[in-house]
């Protein structure tokens, strides 16, 4: 160690330098995890989930030691139960964990809830941790990668180009994307063995018949001839790999299109040779007309994707399940396996009323009410709030002929509402308790004009009513002020 010297004499002529020797550093390692893009359930009865771990020093060659690969599920973050194995690692090794390894994981880490939700809800992610010690050293890096899981290895979805608006007479076209959950596309062989169903409802009610579709280099080409008395235009896209599964969620996107502002109900519609035309640069004027014309049209697209968020928030996650006892995590605590309807009778009467009647009133379905529904602590009012929004997300409650046809369902937890620094009221409430994360001031305005203007398609549960803070003065005067429609009063009581 220090500093070094080299002389050399040749030729009557003498040369040196001067040098200084370390200690012998070996180069730093990276640790890398390779995990397949997406899981999906028949995938991993088929073969259980591979990985790969690869660990190499900064200049390329492979590393020998031991690796310890755990997995966990992330919820909120937090990985709280893992599963291990030990691995002999020269530069890469392989590894596997089973279906049976991996779904027994998830019902330790959530006892009330069932295996199926693993697949059925994108809330879940498994990280797999790879902890690898150096043979020569004993030094120790680590690297991860998360995994995501899917019921299918399909994934439907309306891209945004569609029309947001409709002509009501005339043709509507619109384009399915068909692809992998991750967006690569399927193989032409995948998509000449699968059946595609497009439902389509033009008033407010149930879907008509729907026919099936095989995509074609990944996309679905739908022409409808919409009839002059439309008042909308609504595609329900649906998938399943087994038909006969009831337990199979499946795969589903949604298309709404509103119809088209015309002063005169007049339309007119006009169409090329070729089914796609792509405006260029030299036509500025065509170009400027649609974007006008678009502009006039009601912006459809973000209540559809607000109802697609409601829809995934009210049958996965906290509102999918009833909240377990102390003691009793090793039962299973899924709404739809544990609910049973409570007993309703209507205030002052023993006249019983089922949970789908609470909005008739004198024989017939009241579009517009307040229902104020009373009970101990306990009774089973949160589990029947949960079960109706459930029932309305899946699509059981449409075509009722005693539940109200909403196009929006909002769920509000009372105890959550605040005062905000403009004001707070519902719109707050509806803001921090039900819209997305990543939405936009834009969006946003738009979703609340469209409650506003339109109470009939909306419909609002209070769960804790009399929880509302004593300090959110707001909530309770923009809730007097907003729905000022006459009260029904019932009463709930537990089986």
């Amino acid at each position: 160690m220090g500093m070094w010297k080299i002389q050399v004499t040749a030729m009557g002529q003498t040369y040196e330098r001067t040098f200084e020797v370390k200690e012998y550093v070996l180069p730093k390692f990276k640790v890398s995890v390779t995990l397949p893009p997406y899981a999906t359930k028949k995938g991993l009865e088929e073969d259980s989930l591979k990985g790969a771990i690869d660990v190499k020093y900064t200049y390329g060659k492979g590393v020998e030691g031991t690796a310890n690969i755990s997995l966990g599920f992330d919820r909120f973050k937090m990985i709280q139960l893992t599963r291990t194995k030990d691995l002999t690692v020269k530069g890469s090794s392989s590894f596997y964990f089973t279906k049976r390894e991996i779904e027994d994981l998830f019902k330790q880490q959530y006892p009330w809830s069932q295996p199926q939700y693993l697949y059925s809800s994108r809330w879940y992610s498994l990280v797999v941790n790879a902890t690898f010690e150096e043979k020569l050293t004993g030094r120790k890096a680590s690297g991860e990668s998360t995994i995501s899981f899917f019921s299918s290895d399909v994934k439907l979805e309306f891209p945004s180009f569609n029309p947001n608006s409709f002509k009501p007479g005339l043709l509507f076209d619109a384009v399915l994307q068909v692809t992998q959950p991750d967006g690569s596309p399927l193989s032409p062989t995948r998509q000449q063995d699968m059946k595609v169903t497009i439902h389509r409802r033009f008033t407010y009610g149930e879907y008509e018949s729907a026919d099936a579709y095989t995509p074609k280099d990944g996309v679905i080409v739908i022409q409808i001839d919409v009839p002059s008395n439309a008042t909308i235009v609504s595609l329900l896209a649906k998938y399943k790999d087994d038909i006969n599964n009831k337990d199979e969620y499946g795969e589903q996107a949604y298309l709404n299109a509103e119809k088209a502002l015309s002063p005169s109900s007049s339309y007119l519609q006009l169409q090329t040779s070729t089914p796609a035309v792509k405006l260029q640069t030299s036509t500025p004027a065509v170009k400027l007309l649609i974007l006008t014309a678009t502009n006039l049209y009601p912006s459809s697209k973000v209540i559809t994707h607000f109802i697609e968020c409601l829809c995934e928030k009210y049958t996965t996650g906290e509102m999918a399940l009833i909240e377990p006892l102390e003691n009793l995590e090793e039962h299973d605590f899924s709404l739809d396996s544990m609910f049973t309807e409570p007993k309703i009778v209507k205030k002052d009467t023993d006249l019983e009323v089922k949970m789908n009647s609470m909005f008739v009133v004198d024989g017939k379905v009241k579009k517009a009410c307040k229902v104020l529904l009373e009970g101990d602590s306990g009774a089973g009012k949160t589990t029947l709030t949960k079960k109706l929004a459930s029932d309305w997300a899946k699509g059981v409650l449409s075509g009722s002929s005693t539940f109200p046809e909403v196009e929006l369902l909002l769920v509000l937890k009372c105890s959550e509402m605040k005062e905000g620094n403009q004001g707070g009221g519902i719109f707050q409430a509806i803001q921090e308790q039900l819209l997305p994360d990543e939405i936009t001031v834009e969006e946003r305005l738009v979703i609340f004009q469209y409650i506003k203007h339109n109470q009939g398609k909306v419909m609002v549960i209070l769960d804790g009513f009399d929880e509302i803070p004593s300090q959110a003065n707001s909530v309770k005067e923009s809730l007097n002020k907003f729905f000022s429609v006459p009260l029904h009063s019932l009463h709930g009581l537990p089986n």
